[in-house]
């Protein structure tokens, strides 16, 4: 026993050195820390950072060198990791690290509480050795090590709560609209909340508004509008309490003496101009109420009495319900039909049904219950077939599985597959043959055989039928021999800016390089995303693209380096979540299997954000009255003018006097008319046109959302009042309760073509109300999946439509039986069903609409097989040119082969000197049909090889389409496996080219970008944008390229800024070469196209 305790207490003290590199002779130290500034605030704005640097000294750096680590703050959930990017200089046995940690992302404050005015952070630092062994520094060695001032953090903030010096009650005497406006002043980075409770004079809870604004209008002022219910609460109001608490927890707090002590706010009056509006509609009848337990669906037919002109609606997640809306008189009654469908794990669904019109909105609900339950008729899989026998270590391929599943109900919401990694969504849309109840699915996902086996049950199938209840099981297995692969890349980041700008441009972009290196060929697999995130101010996720390996991102790919261009962007549409200030940029992808999170930089980026307060109303005129009556004025004319920044859209808003609940009924239209903008006097005038259709007498509230800087804000209505300018429209118009609201199906009939696969729809709809219908839509339901539809919108109220079922999108083999319901849209937000359970009684064809007898093509093409023409693989281009011919055969079951998409490449060339490997796309049609035919044909493809050209081709097709838009996919691996031949070649030359091409100059010229080489002979010049956009460039001369220095970018459309490019080149012997922008921005050449 003595000698287990020597021992035991041996290897405690190699773990006590080890775990903290604290020994006489540490493997790993610590040296020359600095903090600056040693005091940072969170209370500022724009948000400051800290630059952290610490030297590390490694006496084993040969055998085990450091690859990385990570500097943690108080209570370690603030992680800041460090690898070689974050590297100021490297010699091996020293390694001198830089951190940027900004004040916004710092989520633990480093135990700064509300009211503490500072705290010193404690840290924490993790060093990563390559063997897998971490060194800890915890927050004892930095004091003792590191004991001054400027090797220190402190997070200071501020203490002192925000302060009210203004507080108003506005009103305009005639609604029961409640404007308060708040003056506050604040000492830190801003306000976080508002929160006011109001009471009436009997103390019942009037409202409670939390959450107010919590940012100032143009004026610098806060505001909170509300209806209050006058006809129940009474006219008279006062505040009970009022809260603000600013960004850093400082709290104000006054009470309903304090309220009316400094700002003599006592009892306020309310006024109402309407009378106690009528209930819309009574709950006649509804049945069945209880759903029998079958597998098909019940038809629950709903009898509402309705007491005024309304729209009536349902909510149900579950099924969608049509309401006959056809009164011509009140109250008169209606009538809703529901196609209910069965469940396994459910007792009741409580469905809601809403109607509202100007005046009013009302909600009441009926409850459906289920007989019974058959949980013991859990779906179970019958058969599978997947598209291969076994995967033997396959990388990145689109599988193919074919699942047939029998279960007791008829619809499932969502079927996953769930591997070790993420989750793989499908629905409904993937039935093929069958139904729900014993059908055929056919299910194609991404895989690759590093992230994942198929064998032995490793993966689960899981069937949720509308969360209420599902099954799952193991999907059936698949012989897997898994893809190892030796993760060795690294990733290097370079960049060119760090401030993202808004003050001046609506968005702005940063541009990155990223460049990966692998002997093992650990880069990005095809289906990986490459996603640019940022700590700091929200935590959120930017905006850019996804990077794909071979696709347009790529400039450079060659003996295991990849470089990719890729960017984010941030836009002024964007501010409600950003703060000013430093924020930071780190990297998300998958390699082979593996998630990895890495910083970009070390330093801070910083974000300008333009102001939107001093923009001021200096007038508002409506012509040709305040009060408008409805039988002599159809339209109010607006002429609003505003000073300061440009207002770039107008939004004319109102709250409703007519409320049956209490909430606030705000609609908003945009101004429609002309707007100009005189930068000189910083005059905004818009001329605006509102249409005032027939309605019920009633008032509306009026304010403006005006779009400034990139941010929408509200012009309040207590604004207007305050300044004096109208704050509302009267509206004088019918109060009859007799107005016909319902449109008239005069006739509707329907027709089926089984050769040409279309339906034809006869009608003809009149309109008596005094509303403009903006849309009729005819709705495709599939009656079995009943909250499935397509839409058909058009402007016609009468006329013919054809619908070809082929060219439905979203319309697949489980729409096997539709019904055509249709949906009358009015101005105003209205709109008016006829149930296609009415439409299939007044058609004399009853909607006998035969899915399952149409020749629907629901199946994309498929490569059968593909290859080179002949036996010949290796193929001289020393004496000039060759042709390589390939050949692909392509089915499709019924409309035929329209297209494929394809990429022709080089995987390697046989020199060293740096070429890029080469990918054009090129494209397979019917005119390119050997023998047979569109259904069964072999199609031919030749490539062209220029003389001199050396190196191994390959050629694979990425997307086949057929005639009915039906697409499939297909990735290298999977063009492997289908070729029997082979699908890449190699050419050799004993001859160099002679004439490699050099890149000499770039510049700009009367709109035109001019690219010059000093020497050799290119075969093609293009310029590639940094979303991956090519810009072909036409040849001038023997050596001089253009292209337009404003081409049209689709991706940034309508948006002004930079847009950074790359030139690339092709020569004669297919060696490409990209000049990056960074490059081109290094040497003083032209890098980026200004959007328009």
């Amino acid at each position: 026993m003595k000698s287990l305790a020597i021992l035991f207490f041996y290897l405690l003290s190699i773990f006590l050195v080890l775990g903290n590199e604290i020994s006489a002779k540490p493997v790993i130290s610590v040296s020359n820390l600095s903090i600056s500034p040693n005091l940072l605030s969170i209370s500022v704005l724009p948000y400051g950072s800290a630059s952290i640097e610490f030297t590390l000294v490694n006496s084993r750096y040969e055998e085990n060198p450091i690859i990385g680590g990570q500097l943690m703050l108080e209570f370690q959930d603030d992680v800041y990791e460090f690898n070689f990017n974050n590297y100021v200089s490297n010699n091996g046995s020293d390694i001198t690290v830089q951190l940027c940690i900004p004040a916004g992302s710092i989520i633990q404050l480093c135990g700064l509480y509300p009211g503490q005015s500072s705290s010193r952070c404690d840290l924490i630092l993790q060093v990563f050795k390559q063997d897998g062994t971490v060194g800890t520094f915890d927050s004892q060695y930095f004091e003792k090590n590191f004991p001054g001032p400027t090797q220190s953090l402190t997070l200071v903030q501020n203490t002192q709560a925000p302060s009210l010096f203004s507080l108003k009650v506005l009103t305009n005497g005639l609604t029961n609209l409640l404007s308060v406006e708040f003056g506050i002043d604040y000492y830190g980075a801003g306000i976080m909340d508002i929160s006011l409770l109001i009471k009436n004079a009997s103390g019942d809870y009037a409202n409670y508004g939390i959450g107010i604004s919590n940012k100032p209008s143009t004026n610098g002022f806060y505001y909170y509008e509300v209806l209050l219910d006058v006809n129940t609460l009474g006219n008279t109001f006062y505040f009970y309490y009022l809260t603000i608490v600013d960004s850093e927890s400082n709290t104000l707090t006054l009470l309903q003496d304090q309220i009316e002590s400094y700002f003599h706010i006592g009892n306020f009056t309310l006024q109402s101009n309407f009378q106690t509006p009528t209930q819309l509609f009574q709950i006649v009848n509804y049945s069945p109420t209880t759903i029998p337990n079958t597998v098909t669906n019940t038809l629950v037919q709903i009898e509402l009495t309705l007491n005024a002109p309304c729209t009536v609606i349902t909510n149900s997640i579950y099924f969608d319900c049509y309401f006959l809306n056809n009164a011509t008189s009140y109250p008169s009654n209606i009538y809703g039909y529901c196609s209910v469908p069965p469940y396994i794990n459910i007792n009741e669904i409580v469905l809601n049904i809403f109607a509202f019109n100007n005046n009013v909105q009302q909600m009441d609900y009926i409850l459906l219950t289920y007989a019974g339950l058959n949980s013991n008729l859990l779906p179970s899989i019958v058969n599978y077939d997947y598209s291969v026998n076994s995967i033997d270590q396959y990388k990145f391929m689109f599988i193919e599985l074919n699942l047939t599943i029998a279960s007791n109900v008829n619809y499932f919401e969502t079927i996953f597959i769930l591997p070790l990694i993420g989750a793989l969504d499908f629905s409904m849309q993937s039935l093929i043959s069958g139904n729900a109840t014993y059908g055929t699915y056919n299910f194609i996902w991404g895989y690759d055989s590093a992230t994942y086996s198929l064998a032995n049950g490793s993966v689960e199938l899981l069937l949720d039928n509308f969360n209420y209840g599902y099954n799952s099981t193991a999907l059936p297995s698949l012989p897997t021999t898994q893809r190892v692969v030796v993760n060795d890349m690294s990733v290097v980041i370079e960049f060119q800016k760090t401030t993202v700008d808004l003050v001046g441009n609506d968005y702005d972009i940063v541009p990155f390089l990223i460049t990966t290196t692998s002997i093992s060929n650990d880069q990005f697999i095809d289906s990986s995303n490459l996603y640019v995130y940022w700590g700091g101010n929200t935590g959120g996720t930017l905006e850019g693209p996804s990077i794909i390996p071979f696709s347009s991102s790529n400039l450079f790919s060659s003996h295991g380096v990849e470089v990719y261009q890729t960017y984010f962007t941030m836009g002024r549409s964007s501010i409600d979540l950003l703060r000013p200030g430093s924020f930071l940029i780190g990297l998300q992808y998958t390699s082979n299997g593996h998630f990895y999170q890495i910083p970009l930089t070390k330093q801070c980026f910083n974000l300008n954000t333009p102001s939107v307060v001093g923009t001021t109303l200096t007038g508002f005129d409506i012509y040709p009255s305040q009060v408008v009556q409805t039988s002599l004025t159809s339209t109010v004319y607006f002429n609003i003018t505003f000073k300061g920044s440009q207002v770039n859209a107008l939004n004319i808003s109102y709250y409703t006097t007519q409320s049956y609940q209490t909430y606030i009924p705000q609609q908003s239209t945009p101004c429609l008319g002309e707007s100009f903008y005189n930068p000189v006097s910083q005059i905004t005038n818009f001329e605006c046109a509102w249409l005032i259709p027939s309605q019920p007498s009633q008032i509306y509230n009026l304010f403006f959302e005006i779009y400034i800087n990139g941010q929408w804000v509200t012009y309040y209505n207590g604004m207007l009042l305050e300044d004096g300018f109208p704050s509302y429209l009267k509206v004088v118009g019918s109060d009859s309760t007799t107005t016909l609201l319902s449109p008239v199906l005069n006739s509707f009939n329907t027709s089926y073509d089984l050769v040409g696969n279309s339906i034809t729809l006869n009608y003809n709809i009149t309109n008596p109300t005094p509303y403009d219908i903006l849309n009729v839509t005819f709705l495709v339901i599939n009656t079995d999946y009943p909250t499935n539809s397509i839409s058909y919108p058009t402007t016609q109220l009468a006329g013919e439509l054809v619908l070809g079922v082929n060219y439905m999108s979203g319309f697949s083999y489980y729409f096997q039986n539709i019904a055509i319901g249709i949906r009358v849209f009015y101005s105003g937000g209205a709109w008016f069903d006829f149930p296609y359970q009415i439409l299939q009684e007044l058609d004399p064809n009853h909607q006998d609409l035969p899915v399952s007898e149409m020749q629907v093509d629901y199946s994309a093409p498929r490569l059968v097989d593909f290859g080179i023409e002949g036996t010949q693989t290796t193929f001289s281009t020393t004496g000039g040119a060759i042709s390589v011919e390939f050949y692909f055969d392509i089915t499709d079951d019924i409309s035929g082969f329209f297209e494929a998409a394809g990429t022709f490449s080089s995987l390697s060339f046989t020199d060293t000197s740096g070429s890029n490997s080469l990918i054009q796309d090129f494209t397979l049609t019917y005119n390119d049909l050997q023998s047979g035919n569109s259904r069964n044909g072999r199609y031919s493809k030749s490539f062209v090889i220029p003389q001199y050209t050396q190196g191994v081709f390959e050629v694979n097709l990425a997307t086949l389409t057929d005639y009915a838009t039906n697409s499939r996919q297909y990735s290298v691996q999977n063009c492997k496996i289908l070729s029997s031949g082979q699908n890449n070649f190699t050419v050799v030359s004993q001859t160099d080219d002679p004439n490699p091409p050099t890149f000499g100059n770039a510049y700009v010229s009367n709109d035109q970008l001019y690219i010059s080489f000093s020497s050799g002979l290119v075969s093609s010049v293009y310029v590639q944008g940094i979303d991956g956009t090519v810009f072909p460039a036409t040849q001038t001369s023997s050596q001089l390229y253009q292209t337009s220095n404003q081409p049209f970018i689709p991706s940034f459309s309508g948006v002004v800024g930079q847009y950074p490019f790359s030139i690339c080149y092709v020569s004669q012997a297919l060696q490409s070469r990209c000049v990056s922008w960074l490059d081109l921005w290094s040497n003083n050449f032209p890098y980026y196209f200004t959007t328009q």
